[in-house]
């Protein structure tokens, strides 16, 4: 997940532009009541997220006009996160497997990441909404 920053650091004037990048990989716990075709998910759980703050700011305008600088940060925090999910999986295809779709909702915690070298605690999106599609396979139990 990328996001645009301002870039602002500590030694150059303000100006110049960034983007903030995020990875995620957790472990969560969760129930899953399932109606008919109908699969409604809920849990919560941990996820360590990394990333970096890319910038690209002007260099003293004055002396070196049009010149610009690139500088990376990085950053790394396990943060809590919970979901809710509802899936469909009623289009069965010959041969057993079947199509599933659905939704996801999902919201992390404790977002805010401090960059010294920025003057400045960015959050990292904290939300996200997704929409899921998949095959699913039959699987056989053989002796």
């Amino acid at each position: 997940m990328t996001a645009p920053v301002t870039a602002q650091p500590v030694f150059a004037p303000v100006g110049g532009h960034g983007n903030l990048t995020t990875s995620a990989l957790g472990a969560e716990l969760g129930l899953v009541a399932r109606v008919w075709s109908v699969e409604l998910r809920a849990g919560g759980g941990a996820h360590w997220i990394r990333g970096q703050a890319d910038m690209t700011y002007l260099v003293n305008p004055t002396l070196f006009p049009g010149r610009t600088s690139d500088v990376s940060f990085t950053y790394s925090a396990v943060v809590p996160g919970v979901f809710a999910a509802i899936q469909f999986a009623d289009l069965v295809l010959p041969g057993g497997s079947r199509l599933r779709f659905g939704v996801e909702a999902r919201h992390y915690f404790e977002t805010d990441v401090e960059f010294v070298e920025l003057r400045r605690t960015l959050t990292f999106p904290n939300n996200s909404f997704t929409a899921l599609f998949g095959w699913e396979l039959p699987w056989t139990h053989s002796r």
